[in-house]
């Protein structure tokens, strides 16, 4: 039941009280759940504000509010007096003479005296109200701030202006699920619906939400919440689905990036990650949004490299970042390996597995995980020269050995540009291209892409290659830079090409028989010290 919040017409309360009044119904967005107990009537002691006392040279008055006489639950009306209690405390605690009120329901105390935050001091605990006391020079204050913060007022004349910025709930407090704690607000109470549908309205603006008619309806219920999830994740901000203030000011920040348009019809995209993409600033949340809202399908991690003296590098970071994104729902996760030269193939995979056991281990059962066996030559840009051109057999005997003891099908990372006609045919041969040609400055990754007969796509080697890799500077809900790659096709096309890729490797048995079960999956992360070591490298 909603009740007037100037219930008791009967009460008291002078000109003071008159403005305290009219100042909590413009601009406190609860309003009609209290009313005014007292004012200048009731027996309050020898000395109060309520009769008209003074403060710093200015008369006073104070009004309590709240009460719990009306059909609503006690709970409620405690709950409803918390929040306003609160509110004060919040915005106002600096121009206000008094305010007390307990909050036995979450052990919370709201008391200022004098205009500083203080322990509780009076002897009524005021569970059953709340008293509020300012003077007519505060009171100047107090509207003159209201003004500020709310131009549009608070509550009969409309929610606070997002142009300034304003998140309104106290601390604690934010715009959530509709049936959630105390602390969400998300249109239970009639007052807090234009501010839930503000934020709807502008959640679709930013293209996170349906524009459908109706959708902005006030009432914020899990599509809301699945949409203050999206954004966040694009903006890297944790993805709790609840508008508290750093939220707020990112949603109605003018500068906030419109959502980009869907991915062109017919074509994959995703991106590499590496530890030094981590190192760079990216966060859990990012990668989260890359897969929720980005509109990627697939990334490839870096997972292993070691080099011909037997220093082994593996990409801690970039792994826990596939783990984040597998966990988000990544269609086609991607773990890659680096052979170096001089080192054997099957010391590659070997390592590459015991690593990948004990740091993404849901790679065995992922029905889409798959490989790739990033081949190049390797350029020092202090030198200004390559340190190591890896020769292209050596990466296509890994490819083949690693298809071989992981069952999963692997791709084999080649550019045109190093090794054009000289890539070997193998059976489930598949290529993984790198064209970055006329790809521009760094954006969205989305207008990066040239298109599906950009000359990425040109065949070498006896044969097209199945995902071009069109950018290395490419951006990701305007995260980067990422190097980005694409497939000409469906998620359908996609799986049938990993088919493809290890058709011929599914009826052979395993050199590494220990790898066809669980493999050892309880070595330390440390593979280091496991590591199988190198001779001299065999021709292939």
């Amino acid at each position: 039941m909603v009740v007037s919040f100037r219930r008791y017409e009967t009460v008291q309360t002078g000109p003071i009280g008159e403005r305290m009044i009219a100042f909590f119904e413009k601009y406190y967005p609860h309003s009609t759940e209290l009313y005014v107990t007292s004012g200048k009537d009731g027996d309050h002691g020898p000395r109060s504000h309520h009769y008209g006392d003074s403060y710093l040279g200015s008369p006073t008055a104070a009004i309590d509010f709240g009460g719990y006489d009306d059909p609503e639950p006690n709970d409620k009306d405690q709950r409803d007096m918390g929040l306003a209690a609160d509110w004060l405390y919040e915005h106002f605690s600096d121009l206000t003479a008094e305010l007390i009120h307990t909050q036995p329901h979450n052990d919370h105390v709201t008391y200022v005296k004098n205009q500083i935050k203080v322990p509780p001091y009076a002897v009524a605990d005021h569970v059953n109200h709340i008293h509020w006391a300012t003077s007519m020079a505060l009171m100047d204050d107090v509207e003159a701030r209201a003004r500020s913060l709310w131009p549009a007022g608070g509550n009969g004349d409309g929610p606070p202006s997002p142009g300034n910025d304003v998140f309104h709930l106290p601390d604690g407090h934010y715009y959530g699920l509709i049936d959630g704690p105390a602390e969400s607000h998300g249109g239970f109470f009639p007052a807090e619906r234009p501010v839930v549908k503000l934020i709807q309205q502008r959640l679709q603006a930013l293209g996170f939400a349906p524009a459908s008619p109706g959708w902005a309806d006030g009432l914020f219920e899990r599509p809301t919440e699945a949409a203050v999830k999206s954004f966040q994740s694009a903006n890297g901000l944790p993805a709790d689905g609840r508008v508290r203030r750093l939220t707020w000011s990112r949603l109605f920040d003018p500068d906030t990036v419109v959502h980009p348009p869907p991915t062109p019809a017919g074509v994959l995209f995703g991106c590499d990650i590496y530890d030094f993409t981590v190192n760079q600033g990216l966060t859990e949340d990012h990668v989260r949004g890359m897969v929720q809202n980005g509109g990627l399908v697939f990334i490839n991690a870096k997972f292993w490299e070691q080099t011909p003296s037997g220093t082994t590098i593996p990409h801690l970071k970039s792994t826990r970042m596939l783990r984040v994104a597998t966990e988000a729902g990544l269609q086609f996760p991607c773990g890659f390996v680096v052979p170096r030269t001089g080192v054997e193939p099957e010391v590659v995979v070997t390592n590459l597995l015991n690593y990948a056991d004990a740091n993404y281990p849901v790679w065995r059962e992922h029905p889409d995980f798959f490989w790739q066996v990033d081949t190049e030559w390797w350029w020092d840009e202090q030198t200004r020269s390559y340190y190591d051109k890896v020769d292209i057999n050596l990466g296509a005997a890994v490819t083949r050995q690693l298809m071989r003891m992981s069952r999963k099908p692997a791709i084999l990372y080649a550019s045109q540009g190093h090794y054009r006609d000289t890539v070997p045919n193998f059976p489930g041969r598949k290529m993984w291209n790198a064209n970055y040609n006329r790809s521009g400055a760094s954006r969205d990754y989305r207008e990066m892409y040239l298109g599906n007969d950009a000359s990425g796509w040109v065949g070498y080697s006896g044969t097209t290659p199945v995902i071009n890799q069109y950018c290395s500077d490419g951006k990701v809900n305007g995260w980067g830079p990422l190097p980005m790659s694409a497939f000409r096709g469906n998620a359908d096309d996609f799986r049938k090409m990993l088919r493809e890729a290890i058709a011929p490797y599914k009826s052979v048995n395993s050199v590494a028989s220990h790898f066809d079960g669980g493999g050892q999956k309880g070595e330390s992360l440390a593979v280091v010290a496991g590591t199988h070591k190198h001779g001299p490298q065999p021709a292939y």
